[in-house]
């Protein structure tokens, strides 16, 4: 192993040019393999992480999306429930005012007793 050893080394004094050119050309080749799979490993991730938010964005928008379907929903029922309350009181209240109206017309002295205790006036 030493005799080996001791020719690799006699060879590479007598050809140093050409073993520093090997060398930096190994060197250059290890370099650009490394880094040239790191730029692929970073790229992979950027892709995937794209494909994440991508996707994420996606479901955030679909979420929205039913959130709003959902409020707008609720909010029209609630609406029409109300315009239906609302035209049922209206209705009730012309239908008592229709009565109170026929029941003041019959009787004079009660319209008159009304307009003295609720309003302070007299009727003359």
């Amino acid at each position: 192993m030493i005799i080996f050893l001791t020719k690799a080394w006699v060879w590479i004094k007598d050809h140093w040019k050409l073993t520093i050119a090997s060398l930096t050309g190994l060197a250059i080749f290890i370099f650009g393999y490394v880094k040239g799979s790191k730029g692929k490993k970073r790229a992979e991730a950027l892709r995937d992480l794209a494909e994440k938010d991508s996707e994420g964005y996606k479901k955030n928008k679909e979420d929205y999306a039913e959130g709003v379907q959902g409020l707008v929903t609720d909010y029209s029922r609630e609406r029409d429930e109300i315009e239906e309350k609302k035209k049922l009181a209206l209705e009730e209240a012309k239908e008592r005012a229709k009565e109170k109206k026929e029941e003041l017309e019959n009787d004079s002295k009660k319209l008159d007793r009304i307009l003295k205790d609720d309003y302070d006036l007299d009727g003359r």
